[in-house]
């Protein structure tokens, strides 16, 4: 019998070659299909009793289609997965920043009303000369009594406009400038009486003093510098230029219980706008879009205004021993505009 021989047109050197279709990857998961084919056998028969030769050839051929699911190992490992590294290795636009509330930009007006006071002294003062040196206890005890110093604290109501601009450098930071104006019914009347001794053989004197003091509007130019620790609420620091009008007037009236001296009497008025500085913070609060409401304190100081009250002079003469002379004042009222307020507003802003 003749061995088989294995040959075919698939067969080289006993190696099987198979053909194959490229698997694709669907979930994860491998769907695969395949051709097998082993090659053909050729083989042939000897007939025993009668001379003859039967001749066949045999072909080993399949067809599979299989699915299956894979795990890879050293996923994370450069280069083992050539196709994903790759699309990893494409460019891609930017992502999109977050949203930034920027709301505090802009312009605003607005209304305010609060609480205003006086912390400042007021002072009247009356140097004095004598002619004659013997009546210099007199002229002493008479300027004493024209010499005061009113501390008092005096409060009242303004209301008033605002209008300012706000930018907004950054989510948390906010700055800008503030200028405001205010009536004001801050008022002040003061009022002393003085006696003081003429000695044994003179009589007393007796002084009254009244001053009025007025700040009938108060404005400032200010920066702003806040912070937001959320998007509609702002903590801010504020300072700059304050001026205000103010009025001022003092009237002294000197009497002595001798009949003989003759009463008297000085005044002074002082009437400007004044300017100095103010300081404070506040909170805001963005309740809509368009509209915010703040609480605000502020200190102001238009500093001291010192005016002549004019003066006083009397002859000694007739209310003690002869030679004694003429005492002379010169009277001057000095206050400080200086204090406290506290307020309430509502802004408009443009844009919201």
């Amino acid at each position: 019998m003749q061995e088989p021989a294995v040959g075919g047109d698939n067969a080289v050197d006993g190696a099987v070659i198979l053909p194959r279709v490229k698997p694709f990857v669907l979930l994860g998961s491998v769907v695969e299909y395949l051709h097998l084919d082993l090659g053909s056998i050729n083989g042939g028969i000897f007939g025993s009793f009668f001379p003859s030769i039967q001749v066949n050839t045999t072909r080993f051929t399949d067809e599979i289609l299989r699915v299956g699911f894979n795990y890879k190992f050293d996923e994370d490992r450069p280069g083992t997965n050539a196709a994903m590294n790759a699309f990893a290795a494409l460019p891609r636009a930017p992502a999109a920043p977050p949203a930034v509330f920027l709301g505090w930009t802009g312009w605003y007006v607005g209304v305010n009303a609060g609480y205003i006071d006086s912390v400042g002294r007021t002072n009247t003062d009356a140097p004095f000369s004598v002619t004659d040196s013997r009546g210099t206890g007199d002229a002493g005890n008479l300027a004493n009594t024209a010499t005061n110093q009113f501390n008092n604290r005096p409060d009242g109501f303004l209301g008033g406009v605002q209008a300012g601009y706000n930018f907004q450098f950054s989510p948390s930071l906010v700055a800008g400038w503030e200028a405001d104006i205010q009536g004001s019914t801050l008022r002040e009347n003061l009022g002393a009486t003085a006696t003081a001794s003429g000695g044994a053989f003179r009589p007393a004197w007796v002084t009254t003093t009244t001053v009025s003091n007025h700040l009938d509007y108060l404005g400032t130019v200010r920066a702003r510098i806040g912070v937001t620790p959320t998007p509609d609420v702002l903590f801010y620091s504020t300072g700059g230029l304050a001026f205000g009008g103010v009025r001022s007037s003092t009237q002294i009236n000197f009497n002595n219980t001798d009949a003989v001296a003759v009463p008297g009497s000085t005044s002074g008025s002082l009437s400007e706008t004044r300017f100095g500085w103010t300081a404070g913070g506040g909170a805001e609060w963005m309740f809509s879009s368009n509209w915010t409401a703040k609480l605000e304190y502020l200190y102001y100081n238009l500093g001291a205004a010192k005016y002549s009250t004019g003066g006083y002079a009397v002859d000694l003469t007739p209310t003690g021993f002869a030679g004694f002379g003429i005492v002379s004042l010169a009277t001057s009222t000095t206050p400080r505009f200086e204090g406290n307020i506290v307020r309430v507003g509502v802004n408009y802003r443009f844009g919201g």
